[in-house]
């Protein structure tokens, strides 16, 4: 327990002193002390290592300006009130943000030149200019005012962002559905600018050849799993088999086609947050991309290596903590679906790509095989078919169809549970999920239902889930016809979101 004593310790003596740090580097006054909690929570699993082998001014300084780094980046701006109060930073302000940062943790923080440079890179040990000078660092920073330090609770290590920020299914406009676990996180769906030019190759990635044990495409671990080989990716958020390949979206809104050799190719990029639709019949990729005045809505035919297909669409009107309202929600008989602000439209790019067609009700969630469904109310979904007069309807919030239309996927209103339905009668299909365990699920094919389950008790024996701290899942696929289940492999689940192809 000598390690936490210790951190208690520190965070009592250095907590105004880290606060003053951060706001010195820029951050507004309003928003420092939630920023130095984020940095020291993601710290403190590292602090016995520190106390014992490393330098913890460094680890601790350290944490904090990354906190600092990635909350400037995402949306948080849209909350501050107008005129946020401070000192007058002007000095500090016209410096180069490396520079900046040596001089604030050197003539403020007391850290000496290697240990700036530790925490903020090798410009931090630099040079300093002589202005402003120590005293003035000092009178700026003590002018800043400090409130209590935080509690132990709330230095608590973070759950990983992917227990809230990944639905298992979400409705469009209508409601997103939260991992069954819960947590907290800020997302950000600022759109990222592409590193390369679109339809360029990205670093190749090698297979390493071996046979999934599952039906669908999966992500876990860092590792891709496709029908004969497996690569080692950074972070995914959504993924879609493309024949023995796969496109997926990173954490930084590329989207990108992996061929089964490992070639890879960048088609472009979207809100990272937001979904792209796939159709591995037609080798076809849709994706919002929302640079411009307007958001377009691109389609990438995978065998001609090109765009197929460019529409302007109506601005987005949702929150920037929000899934963007204006995304592809499926490509099925040449016609790529999608919704706006405006409603659910159908559009056929290689047919007639000057007409679009409205679809009713304009809450579209998914379409496959002719048939759709759509969120109608809160609590119910309905599933039209091609001539059939009226919709089957079914209680669900949120829902994704087969690839044959067959089933609905979605949640129960009344208690959140998974639950499969027949499409054409709206019978409840008798497959029996694991209550409030699923972390992702996707209808599979030949009938059955693929899923990620965790243990509930292991993860709430544990301060939180991450790299260092993590907890096992397994990958089960169950069968729609007669309910029998297999588990197909155990998967460790730590601070990345393990995700199933759609």
């Amino acid at each position: 327990m000598r390690a936490d004593g210790d951190f208690h310790g520190y965070v009592a003596a250095r907590w105004p002193a880290l606060v003053r740090t951060v706001v010195l580097l820029g951050c507004p006054v309003e928003i420092a002390p939630d920023v130095v909690a984020a940095g020291l929570a993601s710290c403190r699993r590292d602090w016995r290592l520190a106390t014992e082998q490393g330098d913890v001014d460094v680890l601790a300084h350290g944490a904090v300006v990354d906190a600092w780094a990635e909350r400037r980046h995402g949306s948080w701006w849209a909350g501050l009130p107008a005129g946020s109060s401070g000192p007058d930073l002007s000095d500090l302000d016209r410096l180069g943000p490396d520079v900046r940062a040596g001089l604030v943790l050197r003539r403020f923080a007391d850290l000496d030149a290697s240990q700036a440079e530790a925490v903020a890179g090798p410009q931090a040990g630099g040079p300093l200019p002589d202005t402003p000078d120590v005293a003035a660092v000092r009178a700026l920073g003590e002018s800043v005012p400090v409130y209590a330090a935080p509690t132990d609770d709330e230095l608590r290590p973070p759950r990983p962002p992917w227990w809230r920020r990944r639905g298992v299914l979400t409705t469009a406009g209508v409601v997103t559905l939260a991992l069954v676990l819960g947590g907290w996180a800020v997302v950000s769906n600022q759109p990222v600018e592409p590193t390369q030019d679109e339809g360029v190759g990205l670093d190749r990635v090698e297979p390493n050849r071996s046979d999934n044990p599952a039906a669908v495409a999966w992500y876990a671990e860092d590792v891709l799993h496709l029908e004969h080989a497996t690569y080692v990716l950074p972070t995914l958020r959504d993924l879609a088999a493309m024949g023995a390949g796969a496109v997926y979206g990173d954490v930084d809104g590329r989207v990108v086609h992996l061929a089964d050799d490992g070639t890879r190719t960048l088609l472009g990029t979207k809100v990272p947050t937001a979904r792209f639709a796939a159709s591995e019949q037609l080798g076809w990729v849709a994706w919002v991309d929302p640079a411009g005045a307007n958001p377009r809505l691109l389609v990438y035919d995978v065998g001609q290596a090109a765009i197929i297909g460019e529409l302007d669409l109506p601005a987005s009107r949702s929150g920037p903590q929000e899934e963007p309202d204006t995304h592809p929600v499926a490509i099925d008989q040449q016609g790529v679906y999608y919704v706006t602000s405006e409603g659910a439209r159908a559009w056929r790019p290689t047919r007639d790509p000057g007409f679009i067609e409205s679809i009713e009700p304009a809450t579209l969630l998914d379409m496959a095989s002719s048939n759709r469904v759509s969120q109608i109310g809160t609590e119910v979904i309905a599933v039209d078919r091609p001539f059939v007069v009226e919709p089957v309807t079914m209680p669900g919030r949120g829902a994704e169809l087969s690839d044959d239309g067959l089933f609905v996927l979605t949640h129960d209103p009344s208690d959140g549970e998974l639950r499969i339905y027949d499409a054409s009668t709206g019978g409840l299909v008798g497959v029996e999920l694991p209550a409030l365990q699923v972390v992702d699920a996707v209808l599979a094919p030949e009938g059955a239902i693929t899923y990620i389950t965790i243990d509930p008790d292991g993860f709430a024996s544990q301060e939180g889930v991450n790299d260092s701290n993590p907890i096992r899942g397994e990958l089960v696929t169950c069968r729609l016809d007669d309910g029998s289940c297999e588990a197909l492999a155990t998967i460790v689940l730590d601070s990345e979101a393990p995700i199933l192809g759609r």
